[in-house]
């Protein structure tokens, strides 16, 4: 003869508290802490030439708490980040090179120059992508994050 029993606790906050808070609570928390985590992941990879394009990328409050879509955003100001981040030229979205050409009855002359020219080619610059390496590169840290935050969840219905 086989014995077993069942015990059922009427407890956790899935049976007797408020389930709807606890996830929400534990999403934002979870948004949060990634979106955090890729600011840094972001500045790791600006390029540093002054300090100032990667001072300028914020990670900003969450979005859209409470409801079904939670979004973490890290953003910057510099009209310049685009440019920085897919690259220019023939390096750039349009890969084509930059003609810079000379006003009428002027010349082009830098220091350095062997003599003035009327236009000058130029190839441009390689993206640093690091908004999208950024993201790319720690897909598995924001995997991690999101799977602490889900034992959470079920751990606080379940307690």
């Amino acid at each position: 003869v086989m014995q077993f029993g069942v015990t059922v606790h009427v407890s956790g906050a899935l049976l007797t508290g408020d389930p709807a808070a606890t996830l929400d609570a534990n999403i934002e928390a979870a948004v949060t802490e990634a979106t955090h985590f890729l600011e840094t992941q972001i500045k790791m990879r600006t390029p540093h030439r002054t300090g100032n394009l990667s001072k300028s990328i914020q990670a900003e409050d969450i979005q859209g708490k409470g409801t079904p879509v939670v979004k973490g955003i890290v953003a910057t100001s510099q009209s310049y980040a685009l440019p920085v981040e897919t690259g220019t030229g023939i390096y750039g979205p349009k890969q084509v090179p930059f003609v810079i050409k000379a006003k009428p009855g002027k010349a082009l002359f830098w220091p350095g120059a062997d003599h003035p020219v009327k236009q000058v080619t130029i190839k441009g610059m390689v993206g640093a992508h690091m908004f999208e390496n950024g993201f790319k590169e720690n897909t598995a840290g924001l995997d991690r994050i999101f799977a602490k935050y889900g034992l959470k969840i079920v751990t606080e219905l379940s307690q």
